[in-house]
């Protein structure tokens, strides 16, 4: 009869468990805000990616789309909630033509872009390992500066 009981309440334990579980997660995620200096006139596009959405052009559900209320250069900030543990790329880009896309010529960007960690090789893209960053709490204070 004991082993029954027993088995009972673990089994009761591991439902109970589950169920908290995901808000046990949710409860886990992290606060990134900052900032995004531009200078042209555009919506701006910004999102966090993991290493395999970054190649793929994937919005994530890490994103924004903020509209700067002038064509004076400025700055917007950003917020992003419930942000996993991992390493990410936060990249951003100003649309300047209106057409809802990040626009590439033979050379490169013809948009303004930028990454959280600064780095701009010539005549390729940054590759994800050189402006990823581990994200293992709240980060403020994030500066992205969009240059073409």
């Amino acid at each position: 009869m004991m082993p029954f009981i027993l088995k009972s309440c673990l089994a009761w334990m591991l439902l109970v468990a589950g169920c908290l579980s995901p808000s046990i997660a949710f409860a886990q995620g992290y606060v990134l805000e900052g900032k995004v200096a531009y200078y042209s006139r555009g919506d701006i596009y910004l999102t966090l990616v993991t290493e395999r959405e970054y190649d793929n052009d994937v919005v994530s559900a890490y994103s924004q789309i903020m509209s700067p209320d002038n064509a004076n250069p400025g700055a917007v900030a950003f917020h992003l909630d419930d942000v996993p543990t991992g390493v990410y790329v936060l990249k951003c880009y100003q649309d300047v033509n209106g057409n809802s896309e990040f626009d590439r010529g033979f050379w490169g960007p013809v948009e303004p872009w930028g990454t959280y960690r600064r780095y701009r090789p010539s005549f390729r893209a940054p590759h994800f390992d050189e402006v990823s960053f581990p994200v293992k709490g709240d980060l403020t204070g994030l500066y992205i500066e969009l240059e073409n």
